[in-house]
């Protein structure tokens, strides 16, 4: 029997997505769905579909992709489908399956559209990778501080920021080199890692998660301590625009605002040890909107049943009355063999 999922939305969250226009779309491994958030003209509207696990959520134009268990599936949006396939439903967008790159398990996390391709984070073997026809993946980069590519997580690689279509940052658990290596410097062994130089531009995070470029600045996570930071570019110095109360993970920068997702921290083995471990009673699961310039939440979603953690937070832009269809079957590409 499926969980039943809750939420509550305050009027600064409603009044947010009418005005953009757009719809929020939502990653939950978790609780194994992705969940599609819009103003339809009269009301907002909640449409959730479920996912085998789904992580990193990537937009480029009519695309979308979503990082699952073993795949990568890129859909298209297909708005004359949308009125044949659902014509009660009133939908005005349909993402359809293109094509599922077969990936087998890489622990993809997040994922980016760019010129050469679809990016991967691929946390198992500690690196950004494009999909392949004859392969599970084409390994492209690593940090130089892991030595060889097995799948052994020895850093967590967690989350990838571009910049003129090329990957720019990286974020990791911890720059360690050995299996597992990360989980014993958890706390505050998170980096921000150069793509250019392969080496830690910023180190001294909490599980890192979600670096972003936008607005000209460099934005990132600092998951376990709850907080949304500005980068600066030249010295690595870290500005707190907001601390916020859950484990953030998840990151959409819309103008001068920030979608950033909440999870409850689950146990000890992997979240033990965290700052924000000692809020544990006031922790929520949901997504904020955070004014980037004086730092107030000024709209919040709350899942109060059935969902504890977020992944991904992403907007589909101009785009209203959006459905997602997961079950069709795409082109497949990709042999999931294990190795690079």
């Amino acid at each position: 029997m499926a969980t039943k999922i809750d939420l509550t939305m305050d009027a600064g969250f409603g009044h947010w997505v009418e005005r953009a226009g757009a719809t929020v779309v939502i990653s939950t491994y978790q609780a194994g769905k992705i969940v599609l958030i819009d103003h339809d003209g009269r009301q907002i509207s909640v449409n959730m579909r479920d996912a085998h696990a789904p992580m990193g959520l990537a937009i480029e134009g009519s695309r979308m992709a979503v990082a699952l268990r073993e795949s990568v599936v890129v859909l298209e949006d297909s708005p004359a489908l949308a009125t044949d396939l659902h014509p009660r439903e009133f939908f005005e967008h349909l993402y359809a399956p293109s094509v599922t790159h077969a990936t087998g398990d890489i622990r993809a996390h997040e994922v980016a559209f760019g010129r050469d391709g679809l990016w991967i984070v691929n946390t198992r073997f500690s690196c950004l990778c494009l999909p392949s026809d004859q392969r599970a993946f084409e390994a492209r980069w690593r940090p130089r501080f892991v030595s060889a590519l097995v799948p052994e997580d020895r850093c967590h690689l967690s989350g990838l920021a571009m910049e003129h279509g090329s990957p720019a940052y990286v974020t990791a658990h911890a720059a360690t080199d050995t299996a597992d290596g990360w989980r014993d410097q958890k706390a505050r062994g998170g980096v921000l890692i150069d793509v250019a130089s392969g080496e830690p531009f910023v180190r001294g995070f909490t599980m890192p998660h979600s670096p972003r470029i936008a607005g000209g600045a460099l934005w990132v996570l600092d998951s376990g301590e709850g907080a949304l930071e500005r980068i600066d570019r030249a010295t690595g110095a870290r500005t707190v625009i907001a601390r916020l109360p859950g484990f953030t993970r998840g990151l959409c920068m819309v103008g001068s605002h920030a979608l950033v997702g909440l999870s409850r921290i689950r146990e000890a083995k992997v979240f033990g040890g965290l700052s924000i471990a000692a809020f544990l009673p006031q922790l929520v699961c949901g997504v904020a909107i955070v004014n980037t310039e004086s730092g107030k939440v000024e709209g919040k979603l709350r899942f109060t049943s059935g969902c504890e953690e977020i992944f991904d937070v992403a907007v589909l832009p101009g785009r209203r009355r959006v459905q997602i269809d997961l079950q069709s079957a795409p082109r497949e590409h990709g042999t999931p063999i294990v190795g690079g």
